[in-house]
């Protein structure tokens, strides 16, 4: 027996010990959902980037002690800004709240 063919059993039979959501061993559903509200369906990945946001408007109201409405008015306005420049969306969120950060605590430049 290969290497590989000896990874693959392993693999397979510790998928199968937890039952993973989306594995062929977890009744042949192909759809399962990753912690972070990413969905992964049939090899492709759709992010709820509204739920992602959300997440981000929140933590940031409490690690700044400012109403929630307050955060998400100006993450909104940070979120566009940084979105209409952007070539490379990936890291848009961790930009966006480091921006609404600065600007709620006065360091804003």
């Amino acid at each position: 027996m290969t290497s590989q063919s000896i990874y693959n059993r392993r693999s397979n039979q510790e998928a199968r010990a937890r039952n993973l959501p989306g594995s062929k061993h977890a009744g042949g559903d192909t759809h399962s959902v990753i912690p972070g509200d990413i969905s992964m369906h049939r090899g492709h990945i759709e992010v709820d980037q509204e739920a992602i946001n959300r997440e981000a408007i929140v933590e940031l109201a409490k690690s700044t002690h400012r109403p929630v409405p307050v955060v998400k008015r100006v993450y909104d306005e940070q979120f566009a800004r940084l979105q209409s420049q952007a070539r490379i969306t990936d890291y848009l969120v961790l930009f966006a709240s480091r921006r609404t950060r600065d600007v709620l605590t006065g360091r804003a430049i």
